[in-house]
């Protein structure tokens, strides 16, 4: 399935079905090494696991609940009931006058499912947004002590440095890891991980070769380049005298023909006190 997504072989609109990154992604944690993949992916997430009950972790994709509610994903893992709910291009189902948000009648039937077989229980969601703010901005319902997040973004980077820092990888393992993060990445679904991702690259311990790259050629970015780059067009800038950040208020900012910045109403940036 990862060969032929990677290759184009599934249309726009199968793409972006969450089932499938579901099938494909916790798949991958289900069947690959645990003590290593899984069990980093759960104690990112703060839970009190050890390496021995990933051997009897139970994966539990699309059960029913009484009511009909289906959740993406139980995982029977240590002493918890962990609930799954993963979004890719949709958000979940929200409250209606017959029938409540779909987090909550995931919560309410996890719940006593855990109870029952005697587990805590946790709910994670997994979504496409950047940010935990993004998240809870979209979904205000939650605060957030009452559930976990994570992206598909978070994930791609914890496979990459797994990838990076494991030395005792078999072949197998290390071609199912690297197709994953193929397939992640051809979703946009990875964000940037800092350079210290790059630490355990031997390339840096040999090179003094100048290392950073023309951001013009990156397929796809989200940070912020810095000022000389966002404002490079611009031939001239008044002086801007002891004031160094900027008022987002403050925006009334005209252009000349000349590409100089005038006519500015009012002081467009401030002195941040220490």
């Amino acid at each position: 399935m990862y060969i032929a997504e990677i290759q184009g072989k599934f249309t726009p609109s199968e793409e972006r079905k969450e089932d499938i990154l579901t099938s494909d992604v916790f798949s991958f944690f289900k069947y690959t090494k645990r003590e290593v993949f899984l069990y980093q992916l759960l104690k990112y997430l703060q839970l009190d696991i050890v390496k021995s009950d990933m051997v009897k972790a139970e994966f539990i994709f699309w059960p029913s609940f009484e009511d009909g509610t289906q959740p993406d994903l139980i995982i029977l893992v240590g002493k918890y009931y962990l609930l799954i709910e993963a979004k890719f291009s949709s958000g979940f189902s929200k409250s209606t006058d017959s029938i409540k948000h779909q987090l909550i009648r995931e919560i309410e039937g996890g719940k006593l499912e855990a109870q029952n077989l005697n587990r805590e229980f946790q709910i994670v969601a997994v979504t496409a947004h950047y940010t935990k703010h993004h998240f809870f901005y979209d979904n205000p319902e939650f605060s957030k002590n009452r559930i976990i997040w994570l992206n598909w973004h978070r994930i791609a980077l914890l496979v990459y440095e797994i990838l990076g820092r494991s030395k005792s990888l078999d072949l197998e393992t290390i071609c199912f890891a690297e197709d994953l993060y193929q397939l992640l990445a051809k979703k946009k679904l990875r964000n940037f991980g800092g350079v210290e991702t790059l630490s355990n690259t031997h390339f840096l311990t040999i090179t003094s070769k100048i290392l950073f790259f023309n951001s013009a050629t990156a397929q796809y970015r989200g940070d912020f380049l810095g000022f000389a780059e966002a404002l490079g067009e611009f031939s001239k800038m008044l002086q801007a005298s002891r004031f160094i950040f900027f008022n987002s208020k403050a925006y009334f900012i005209k252009f000349d023909p000349d590409n100089s910045i005038s006519d500015i109403r009012e002081t467009i940036f401030f002195w941040r006190n220490k």
